[in-house]
């Protein structure tokens, strides 16, 4: 009798663990779709966007995209605030079935395009784990907004799609932020130029408070 519980246990364990990974797997296969119009493009060399590899894009394969790109989108100049023409500029990026995104390029050495920003108003921390796994690594910044307020930026860090995701939240009375999978991701952003891990950076721990990373505090 305990020999059968025991089996009947261990094949639901291993039912539920093939759900999991099985769910799992198929969220990476088939994302939403304004959750895969931000995603790395494995089609070609890390790291890659939609068949643009920071780096390699000139003025006018740049041109060439924008005036025909893939899927049908539109794309749109758009001049927000910072922007500056031929050094950072952005395009609103029509989706047939999703809120537009944002494409902004930055040209440090012109004029190659050395950075995509890649920005989609719905995107959140839980489609991006959902669709890219759990970072290699995290890190931190304290920034303010144009009002004063104190706001804690993070960076989820892809080592093999050299692409890193990032956004802000702002701290409570308590000093702490919490990281939810609703919480918004301001932008997915590929960089020509290799990083390594930060110094500051951790391994990812999670969903949750940030006491996970610091006991004491995220502001001083």
């Amino acid at each position: 009798m305990l020999s059968r519980l025991c089996a009947l246990i261990t094949g639901l364990l291993i039912l539920c663990t093939a759900l999991i990974g099985g769910t799992r797997a198929l969220a990476r296969r088939h994302p939403p779709s304004h959750v895969a119009a931000v995603l790395p493009d494995d089609r070609c060399r890390a790291p890659c966007w939609q068949g643009l590899r920071p780096g390699t894009i000139d003025p006018d394969a740049l041109h060439r995209w924008l005036s025909d790109p893939p899927h049908g989108w539109q794309a749109i100049p758009v001049q927000p605030d910072g922007s500056s023409a031929g050094v950072i500029d952005s395009w609103q990026i029509d989706l047939p079935d999703a809120a537009p995104l944002t494409l902004t390029v930055e040209r440090v050495h012109h004029p190659q395009v050395d950075r995509l920003i890649v920005s989609q108003a719905d995107l959140t921390l839980g489609d991006v784990i959902a669709a890219l796994g759990e970072p290699d690594f995290i890190d931190f910044y304290l920034d303010r907004t144009l009002t004063g307020t104190a706001t804690l930026s993070f960076r989820l860090y892809y080592r093999e799609s050299r692409v890193f995701a990032g956004g802000l939240v702002v701290p409570g009375a308590d000093k702490m932020a919490h990281l939810w999978p609703y919480t918004p991701v301001e932008a997915l952003v590929y960089e020509a130029e290799p990083w390594a891990r930060p110094v500051l950076a951790f391994d990812w721990r999670g969903f949750g408070s940030t006491a996970r990373y610091y006991p004491g505090g995220v502001l001083p």
